[in-house]
């Protein structure tokens, strides 16, 4: 089964505890602060519509992807302006855009050799100057909680087993997501591979791409983020 499938149905209750509306207005105040009259965002794996919605209800014309179907399908219950089913790395817009995101983790389901793929995909849609802001979960983050973890949840029809494990040497974070349905007893498995890169490696590879870094910040702040940071936001500006 592919990622995301399942996860899908339950994924805006698995992630009840975040709150997109506080993000969606961190980056508004970056865009705001950084930007020339951002009105425009492209919402790079966007889950299921999430932070979208709440950049729409901000007044940003948004249109977001995923390269989960499933995910997609759920979005397109909430309204979203543009919305579709597509790859990171062949993103089907013109060169017309203000800004692009890839949020909460996305970006480091990307190998290292995808990303640049990615950042010339994302330079070729921004207009001169655009901004892209994207985050990083740093390795001392994933140690300290993400290093060998387990959980159980109940979420609607489905009990859900959650195991992550951080492989050091391999620089990648696997997580298997075993859902039971509790009525039908069908078991459904999901295996997640995220990788892990530091500060200085993701901005060297958006300096290489044609970004510059106008910014690294811890969490949801405009502080320094570092490695000891839980994780941080890059904000870049597409170079002229």
């Amino acid at each position: 089964m592919a990622d995301y499938d399942v996860f899908a149905e339950v994924y805006d209750s698995f992630m009840s505890h975040v709150d997109y509306g506080e993000w969606a207005e961190y980056i508004d105040n970056l865009l705001k602060k950084y930007g020339q009259g951002v009105k425009s965002i492209v919402d790079c794996g966007c889950g299921t519509g999430s932070l979208s919605g709440e950049l729409k209800l901000l007044s940003y014309n948004v249109s977001s992807f995923d390269f989960s179907f499933s995910m997609v399908k759920k979005a397109g219950e909430k309204n979203l302006a543009t919305l579709w089913q597509g790859d990171m790395c062949a993103i089907p817009l013109k060169k017309e855009w203000d800004s692009a995101v890839c949020l909460y983790d996305s970006f480091q389901y990307l190998q290292k050799e995808e990303i640049p793929l990615f950042l010339n995909e994302i330079k070729r849609i921004l207009i001169p100057g655009g901004m892209f802001i994207t985050d990083l979960v740093p390795e001392l983050h994933l140690i300290s909680y993400w290093y060998d973890f387990t959980e159980k949840d109940s979420i609607g029809k489905w009990e859900i087993d959650r195991a992550s494990r951080l492989f050091r040497e391999k620089r990648e974070q696997h997580t298997d997501f075993v859902f039971t349905n509790k009525q039908t007893k069908e078991v459904f498995y999901e295996h997640h591979i995220q990788y892990v890169y530091s500060i200085k490696e993701i901005c060297r590879l958006l300096e290489e791409n044609g970004f510059s870094v106008e910014g690294v910040f811890d969490e949801f702040s405009e502080n320094s983020g570092t490695e000891y940071s839980d994780r941080v936001h890059i904000l870049c500006r597409a170079e002229e």
